[in-house]
């Protein structure tokens, strides 16, 4: 991110605009507290997946049970996916007003 924030604001803003970027979404194996750099608004919080998407621990049990509860597996993965995509414009269109004004 450092090498990122050091380029030009054309130069970023090339390779994603500041509706792409409030537009996103994170899949991580870690907490999303530690995706915060990428984080732009609540928005990318709440279509994003994680671990501790409920903010529960998982300490014990297989790594497919842990990837099952968090919801990681490659059903959840794709219904999050889709419904990321099918949200999109209901999503961006309050964005949009904001970032124009």
């Amino acid at each position: 991110m450092k090498l990122f924030k050091a380029q030009s604001k054309v130069y970023k803003e090339s390779i994603i605009s500041p509706i792409e970027w409030n537009g996103a979404m994170i899949i991580t194996n870690t907490s999303i507290k530690n995706m915060g750099t990428w984080i732009k608004n609540q928005h990318v919080v709440n279509y994003s997946l994680s671990l501790d998407f409920d903010n529960l621990r998982r300490r014990e049990g297989s790594v497919d049970k842990i990837v099952s509860e968090s919801k990681l597996d490659s059903t959840n993965f794709l219904k999050v996916i889709y419904h990321f995509s099918d949200k999109r414009d209901k999503r961006l269109s309050p964005m949009k007003i904001e970032i124009l004004n």
